[in-house]
């Protein structure tokens, strides 16, 4: 969410970077799209960080948006902590190293056989 902003505007690129990575499935060759732990830990390093700078993470001065804002253990989940525009580019594009792509194991179809092309004599 934001604090600041629309969250329509939010969703919007959200749904567009969910949609990158579901052509990737679409594709046929994939069973499976996941982030990478190392790239889901970077980037909620990077969150975290972003958020010692502002008054959402300032236990002082948010003490009311605390309770709104903050998990029980005292980290932010539920608000972004820069500008639209940022959270835009950072989602314009998804990459496919940034994924652990799970290949679909080829499978063998039974042979199609003339007998339902036949006409009855």
């Amino acid at each position: 969410g934001v604090g600041h902003n629309s969250i329509l505007f939010m969703i919007e690129a959200q749904a567009r970077y969910i949609t990158q990575c579901l052509s990737w499935l679409d594709s046929g060759d994939l069973d499976a799209v996941e982030v990478r732990p190392e790239v889901q830990d970077g980037y909620n390093r990077a969150i975290d960080k972003s958020f010692q700078r502002t008054v959402w993470q300032d236990s002082e001065a948010s003490m009311t948006s605390r309770t709104w804002y903050m998990h029980p253990e005292g980290r932010n989940t539920a608000i972004w902590p820069s500008f639209t525009a940022s959270y835009w580019l950072s989602t314009r594009r998804a990459h496919r190293k940034d994924f652990v792509m799970t290949v679909r194991e080829a499978t063998t179809l039974p042979a199609k056989t003339n007998a339902s092309h036949r006409r009855a004599a």
